[in-house]
């Protein structure tokens, strides 16, 4: 998928100004268990460290998390599975991971937030993929978009999922 890699000091910090600022933008595609009950919405829910699993985040209250906000919207539904897009507000450790995980709809394939279900095709990892990324390059000051096709696994397992 699409990321971005500062070369210097300079340029780092002017990509994480972009992204605090909400310059920078993130949209990512992803297969998740079930389909919302809506087409599009948002999700609002403070991120932080899972209260009795350190190795996972969690939607926390106020006081012990970091705000987080997730804006999403419905692709197409494929029977006990739907393909979403997100648009990140923000951008917090394992953030969409964990909002559809505390939506009860997490992502197919992700080993720590996901449902321990027989997934209907092989896959390495979880069905999420940065597709698309725009920035103001930190030199120049053009404005830059750049997008990238889901991998093969990925596109394999909308195939399988669209068949039944």
């Amino acid at each position: 998928g699409c990321m971005v890699v500062a070369k210097d000091q300079e340029s780092l910090v002017n990509l994480q100004i972009q992204i605090k600022n909400k310059i920078a933008s993130r949209n990512y595609l992803a297969i998740i268990h079930g389909s919302p009950n809506t087409s599009e919405g948002k999700i609002i829910g403070n991120i932080g460290r899972h209260p009795s699993d350190r190795k996972k985040y969690a939607v926390v209250d106020e006081k012990a998390g970091k705000y987080a906000c997730t804006h999403w919207k419905l692709i197409e539904k494929f029977g006990n599975y739907s393909l979403m897009s997100f648009k990140l507000e923000t951008g917090r450790t394992h953030q969409i991971r964990v909002h559809c995980s505390f939506l009860k709809h997490p992502i197919v394939g992700d080993p720590l937030y996901g449902r321990c279900k027989k997934l209907p095709c092989n896959l390495r990892g979880q069905a999420l993929h940065a597709n698309k990324l725009g920035l103001i390059h930190p030199v120049n000051g053009e404005n830059m978009i750049f997008e990238a096709d889901p991998p093969i696994e990925f596109k394999k397992l909308l195939k399988v999922i669209s068949k039944n």
